[in-house]
């Protein structure tokens, strides 16, 4: 029906903020110009077993895989979770996954990447929240090498600057000798 494709496509723009969706059951069709019409956010889910959560670009919609709620995610990292910094090498140690890796962050980076890469098109390549790997500019020295002109544009960026001021966070690697 007429009333349902418009509730499917609509523009994030007219509405100014996102919706999630829970996908339980087939039928959530996300497709839109230039992609798959038949694209089924269950089929999605269900076929990615690491994919937690996606927000379909040019729509408002925030898919939820039933797998975030059960693939074992911690919902908030302690006070004091920081990554470690390797001075001789001038990097963050690892990935950052360490403090990635939990509910609100998922959430923070899927809700930034519809008003960075969303709505305005400015956002790095990006496609989801997959554990363990990641598209587009997803791992903490990657986000560090950032020109600040692209930093502000990087949803995983603004994920590590945010889980860094919760954990209190002190420990960075000198970004004007970057390797």
């Amino acid at each position: 029906p007429e009333e349902e494709e418009s509730f499917h496509t609509t523009n994030p723009l007219v509405h100014g903020h996102p919706t999630f969706v829970c996908i339980s059951e087939p039928g959530w069709k996300f497709g839109h110009k230039g992609e798959d019409p038949n694209l089924d956010g269950y089929d999605l889910c269900r076929d990615n077993p690491a994919l937690v959560m996606d927000h379909f670009k040019r729509t408002q919609y925030i898919n939820v895989c039933p797998q975030f709620f059960t693939i074992g995610l911690p919902p908030v990292p302690p006070k004091g979770q920081c990554l470690r910094v390797n001075k001789v090498l001038n990097r963050f140690q690892g990935s950052g996954a360490s403090i990635s890796h939990f509910q609100v962050w998922v959430l923070l980076q899927e809700i930034a990447g519809y008003y960075m890469g969303g709505i305005h098109g400015a956002g790095v390549k990006d496609f989801g929240y997959y554990l363990g790997r990641g598209e587009g500019v997803s791992k903490v020295n990657e986000c560090v090498k950032l020109s600040a002109a692209r930093a502000v544009r990087n949803e995983m960026s603004f994920v590590y600057y945010v889980a860094s001021i919760h954990g209190q966070c002190t420990a960075f690697p000198d970004t004007s000798e970057l390797r």
